[in-house]
């Protein structure tokens, strides 16, 4: 038994050496190379490397070992700008009291998930008028019209068993120029929903999962067929969905430089995966064009999916609605 926890021992403050080595390297690497797979990989979970960093350089600051502390503390300051910016966005707006909102959640039901009722409950519970769903199989396609469609009457939806890229929007509003939109070779739903008098387009979107490189190639190719797509869309746009990427991942930022679209987030809304709570990473979004303007933004949380839900709230920025500075 000596022998095994001494083995441990050892195995352990090997890894901790290798692991305070690595930060400083890992830090320039996501700077410098962003674009290449294995470090753009790295940078998704850059907050939590420099979780374990800070923890590592309390660590080594009380056990007295000055080398180990001065590599992992230079690879924290390295890191922590890479995500500081997206993790601190600017302060919501404030809406008037007389502005019409429209509300869109977003929900990734998990395609394996079998648990149809906890997601449609949540779902309803949601009170939004236009309700985004990825990973839709005929299975889930069928529960969601049965539980959803009294409520969502207007629905179009894409199911397919291919994992997992089945795709549905449900409305509380009459949609307009509806169809699916083939863009990074899967499915998107698209239609035009009238708010005030004005048509607003809306897009959902489920990229792949950047699991392994050549869904990593597919998800950025994915990402500029719909900028492209995007670009001829004159209209007040809303796009939302699973993008599999994170708001400090230089292929998301292309995006939104070139589509002009903003982020709904005012926080640090962590979406997947769900068990891990706020200390998860966000991949699920609510984008929209800078003629709206985003009043609320919050997590859906409990349901049976991976992800957590979000939703938004929005008004037309001529409505005269005004920043908050606080």
């Amino acid at each position: 038994m000596k022998t095994i926890i001494q083995s441990f021992k050892t195995t352990l403050n090997f890894l901790i050496q290798v692991f305070a080595w690595s930060v400083p390297l890992v830090a320039l690497g996501v700077w410098l190379l962003p674009h290449t797979y294995f470090f753009a990989m790295l940078r998704s979970v850059s907050p939590q490397i420099a979780l374990f960093a800070l923890v590592s350089v309390v660590y080594f600051l009380f056990r007295n070992k000055t080398l180990l502390f001065l590599s992992t503390y230079a690879g924290l300051l390295l890191l922590i700008p890479v995500f500081l910016d997206p993790v601190l966005p600017p302060a919501m707006a404030e809406k008037k009291s007389e502005q019409q909102n429209i509300s869109f959640a977003q929900f990734n039901v998990l395609k394996f998930n079998s648990a149809y009722d906890n997601v449609s409950a949540q779902a309803l519970a949601s009170g939004a008028d236009i309700i985004s769903f990825q990973e839709v199989d005929t299975a889930w396609d069928k529960n969601l019209r049965e539980k959803l469609t009294k409520e969502y009457p207007y629905v179009i939806s894409y199911p397919t068993e291919w994992c997992c890229f089945g795709v549905a929007l449900f409305s509380k509003m009459p949609l307009k120029n509806e169809g699916i939109e083939f863009l990074g070779g899967v499915p998107n739903v698209v239609a035009d929903v009238n708010v005030e008098g004005q048509l607003i387009h809306v897009v959902s979107v489920h990229t792949s999962s950047p699991i392994v490189k050549q869904n990593f190639v597919r998800r950025n190719q994915h990402l500029l067929e719909l900028t492209q797509y995007l670009s001829k869309v004159k209209n007040p746009k809303i796009v939302l969905g699973d993008f599999n990427s994170v708001p400090w991942d230089v292929y998301l930022n292309e995006f939104k430089n070139d589509t002009k679209l903003m982020d709904s987030r005012h926080s640090y809304v962590a979406t997947y995966p769900s068990w891990l709570g706020r200390f998860g990473i966000p991949i699920d979004y609510i984008f929209h064009s800078d003629d709206i303007v985003c009043t609320s933004f919050l997590p859906l949380h409990s349901t049976s999916s991976d992800h957590h839900g979000v939703k938004g709230e929005y008004c037309f920025k001529s409505s005269g609605i005004a920043q908050n500075t606080k």
